[in-house]
């Protein structure tokens, strides 16, 4: 059925549960609908309009136009929401527990939550803002701006955060045992640790900090800003650390058997570990140092600044090692299996010890040398002086050197088969043993000679001296 006029129509619908609509023109329109539960429809133009749902639960919508808008739902627990266009907006919501969101435009803002426990958010705009969660123990978060903020959680045994923008902050913790943080900006900071058995922080800012911690045997740390610094620390044996800034500083553990370290700035420094066996460390600046290891075998490292140092390992099989700045240095390792040693003076040498297996040594001087020792199987020796010469040992099966000085001269050994030797001087040599089966030596003098010797079986000798025999 309808009916329409100038102002508006009405049409209505007689269904199952039937249904109503209404325009009224310019000035709005209504609907109405009567299903399973029903709902309504409101248009008033220019000046809002309202929406009703009757469902299971219901709802409720209003629009205001320029004048905010309503919007409730009434479901499981219903909710609602209003905004006020430029003066800020209310959001409830009514769920298990419900919450609650109020937007206060410029000025700040309010969000509640009541769920398990509830919560509490407050915005205040330039103002700061509030935050409060009311959870198993609670927690209370205040921002005031410019002026600071506070944050306090009430959990297991609740805590406390103080911020006091530039005038500095507090942190309480109410733990098992608590603690306290506080913050005074320019004018230094406090923490304190109430745990086991408490601790104790202050900062003073420009002038100085101050450590304690009352642990199991507890601790104490001051900082003297420019002044130095002092750290204690009383564990099982305790220790103590001055820092006296530009006049050096002091370090003493009181361990199982205690050290002690002494910086003094620029005149040194000095280091000593009581520990199973001690140990000493002295840095006398530009004047070198000394370092003494008295551990199972103790060991001493000294350096004499520009005029080099030295360091003496006494461990199991020990080792010294000196190095002579600018002239040279040296090494030596007593192990099982070699040393290196290297001197890097005007001509650089190289020593290396390969334990059973041979060693190599190596001297760059003005023409240098070489020696390899092969273990068992011989050795090689090399020596690059002026003319150098050349010693090669092959063990059980001979040996070479060969030196090549003014005229230069060779000798061979062949172990049991003989072995050979040459002299090439003024006029040079040449000696021949050929073992069981004789020898040659022949003598290339003013006017040589020659002699061999064929064991059993007689020998020749020949002289050519100035007649010859």
């Amino acid at each position: 059925m309808g009916r329409y006029g100038l102002y508006g129509s009405l049409w209505v619908s007689m269904g199952l549960y039937g249904s109503l609509w209404v325009s009224m023109g310019l000035y709005g329109s209504l609907w109405v609908s009567m299903g399973l539960y029903g709902s309504l429809w409101v248009s008033m133009g220019l000046y809002g309009s309202l929406w009703v749902s009757m469902g299971l639960y219901g709802s409720l919508w209003v629009s205001m136009g320029l004048y905010g808008s309503l919007w409730v739902s009434m479901g499981l627990y219903g909710s609602l929401w209003v905004s006020m266009g430029l003066y800020g907006s209310l959001w409830v919501s009514m769920g298990l527990y419900g919450s609650l969101w109020v937007s206060m435009g410029l000025y700040g803002s309010l969000w509640v939550s009541m769920g398990l426990y509830g919560s509490l958010w407050v915005s205040m705009g330039l103002y700061g803002s509030l935050w409060v969660s009311m959870g198993l123990y609670g927690s209370l978060w205040v921002s005031m701006g410019l002026y600071g903020s506070l944050w306090v959680s009430m959990g297991l045994y609740g805590s406390l955060w103080v911020s006091m923008g530039l005038y500095g902050s507090l942190w309480v913790s109410m733990g098992l045992y608590g603690s306290l943080w506080v913050s005074m900006g320019l004018y230094g900071s406090l923490w304190v640790s109430m745990g086991l058995y408490g601790s104790l922080w202050v900062s003073m800012g420009l002038y100085g900090s101050l450590w304690v911690s009352m642990g199991l045997y507890g601790s104490l740390w001051v900082s003297m800003g420019l002044y130095g610094s002092l750290w204690v620390s009383m564990g099982l044996y305790g220790s103590l650390w001055v820092s006296m800034g530009l006049y050096g500083s002091l370090w003493v553990s009181m361990g199982l058997y205690g050290s002690l370290w002494v910086s003094m700035g620029l005149y040194g420094s000095l280091w000593v570990s009581m520990g199973l066996y001690g140990s000493l460390w002295v840095s006398m600046g530009l004047y070198g140092s000394l370092w003494v290891s008295m551990g199972l075998y103790g060991s001493l490292w000294v350096s004499m600044g520009l005029y080099g140092s030295l360091w003496v390992s006494m461990g199991l099989y020990g080792s010294l090692w000196v190095s002579m700045g600018l002239y040279g240095s040296l090494w030596v390792s007593m192990g099982l299996y070699g040393s290196l040693w290297v001197s890097m003076g005007l001509y650089g040498s190289l020593w290396v010890s390969m334990g059973l297996y041979g060693s190599l040594w190596v001297s760059m001087g003005l023409y240098g040398s070489l020696w390899v020792s092969m273990g068992l199987y011989g050795s090689l020796w090399v020596s690059m002086g002026l003319y150098g010469s050349l010693w090669v040992s092959m063990g059980l099966y001979g040996s070479l050197w060969v030196s090549m000085g003014l005229y230069g001269s060779l000798w061979v050994s062949m172990g049991l088969y003989g072995s050979l030797w040459v002299s090439m001087g003024l006029y040079g040599s040449l000696w021949v043993s050929m073992g069981l089966y004789g020898s040659l030596w022949v003598s290339m003098g003013l006017y040589g000679s020659l002699w061999v010797s064929m064991g059993l079986y007689g020998s020749l000798w020949v002289s050519m001296g100035l007649y010859g025999s």
